[in-house]
C-alpha cells in the first residue's frame, strides 16, 4: 500500500522533468508512425527549447518547445551543416506574448546530418530575420542571437 504513493511521486517528478510530454504532446506524438523518438535540449542567452524528433521516416517529423523567447519575433530551426550556403530550414514559428514557442511539422528533406559534414554540423534555433532560407544562406558574421545544441539531429529518410 505504501508502495502506491512512492510509485504517484516517481511518475509526477518524470512529467515535471519533461514538460514537452503534456498531455496535448502525448496526443501528437500518438499520431506519427515513427518507433524511434530523439531529444534535444537547446540552450542560449537564458532562453531554452526542446526538440522531441522521429530518427527515422518518409518525412522528418518533430516538435518544438521554446521558453523565454523575445515575444512575437519568427524563430526558424535550422540544420547548418558547417556550409552557410547549403543550411535546410525545417521550420518556421512566432514565440506568444509570453516567450513560449510551439512549433510542430514534418517535412522532406534527406538524411542528416550529411555524411561530409558531421563534425562541423548544428542544429540552430535562430531569429528568421538573421537567415535567408529561400537561397539556403546564413551569414555567421550577421547572426547575433540563437539557441544551439551540444547535439546533432540524427534522421534517417527511409
Amino acid at each position: 500500500m505504501k508502495k502506491l504513493p512512492i510509485l504517484l511521486l516517481g511518475i509526477l517528478s518524470l512529467l515535471s522533468i519533461f514538460p514537452t510530454f503534456s498531455s496535448k504532446a502525448t496526443e501528437d506524438i500518438t499520431q506519427f508512425n515513427s518507433p524511434v523518438i530523439d531529444i534535444i535540449q537547446f540552450e542560449g542567452q537564458g532562453q531554452s527549447a526542446k526538440l522531441m524528433y522521429f530518427k527515422q521516416g518518409q518525412e522528418f517529423k518533430y516538435m518544438l518547445r521554446g521558453e523565454n523567447l523575445n515575444p512575437t519575433m519568427p524563430y526558424t530551426l535550422v540544420y547548418y551543416p558547417a556550409d552557410e550556403h547549403n543550411i535546410l530550414c525545417l521550420g518556421t514559428a512566432v514565440p506568444d506574448k509570453n516567450g513560449n514557442l510551439h512549433l510542430r511539422n514534418s517535412i522532406d528533406i534527406p538524411s542528416i546530418p550529411f555524411e561530409d559534414t558531421i563534425e562541423e554540423s548544428k542544429v540552430m534555433l535562430v531569429l528568421n530575420y538573421q537567415i535567408f532560407c529561400d537561397r539556403k544562406y546564413m551569414d555567421l558574421s550577421y547572426i547575433s542571437s540563437y539557441l544551439t545544441s551540444e547535439s546533432l539531429i540524427y534522421y534517417t529518410k527511409n
